[in-house]
């Protein structure tokens, strides 16, 4: 847990310090992309194994659970960083949702040549400099001029409605089988027996880990 905290402190001289959003509303980018980095950054380079790195990934769908119908939470990931203290379920959680589907979706468009970490590098070619600003446009913009793939819908339902993101098409493009009940918090995650070669490959390019 402190190996994890000092990761996210340390990707935010990257992600927060250097790439600086210009409205509060895009939180949600600086935490939550920062702590889904932190995890594939860290399970890269061998911190966390692949039991670890799915309970990450399961407490996704709890998290949202547990925002949306525990504490009933009625705002929209961009609106939580008005109560960040009580809404950070969706604001690092809802951010590392947004986070994993726009990785899943850049590399699925791309045949899995352009991803998030080639987002956020092109992101920085533009935006890393002393002083200059981003906005979700700019995002979407230098995603579109990067890969050729329009982000903003799939962005809109995850980031600025109160629906509760649809995870399961997002996890099967990367091998795994979602298994949830929406009254509980029962979530779990197993490698899809008929995942194809593809899906596993790009789990294994995320991560660093290998799908059985």
């Amino acid at each position: 847990f402190w190996g994890r905290v000092m990761a996210h402190e340390l990707l935010h001289f990257w992600n927060g310090h250097s790439l600086v959003p210009r409205e509060r509303s895009e939180e949600w980018f600086k935490e939550g992309v920062t702590d889904y980095l932190t995890i594939t950054s860290m399970a890269k380079n061998g911190l966390y194994d692949r039991t670890y790195l799915l309970h990450f990934l399961e407490n996704l769908g709890r998290g949202q659970t547990v925002a949306r119908q525990a504490q009933g939470l009625k705002t929209t990931v961009q609106q939580a960083v008005d109560d960040k203290h009580n809404s950070w379920l969706l604001v690092y959680g809802g951010g590392s949702i947004a986070a994993l589907a726009m990785d899943v979706e850049l590399r699925h468009a791309t045949q899995d040549k352009f991803g998030l970490p080639d987002l956020m590098r092109a992101m920085y070619a533009e935006f890393g400099q002393p002083g200059k600003t981003w906005t979700l446009n700019d995002l979407l913009r230098v995603a579109k001029q990067s890969s050729g793939q329009d982000l903003a819908p799939m962005l809109k339902r995850i980031i600025a409605t109160t629906e509760p993101a649809d995870l399961a098409p997002i996890f099967a493009r990367i091998g795994l089988d979602y298994e949830h009940h929406l009254q509980l918090l029962d979530h779990y995650l197993l490698p899809d027996a008929n995942a194809t070669p593809v899906a596993k490959q790009r789990f294994q390019a995320m991560f660093g880990i290998a799908l059985p």
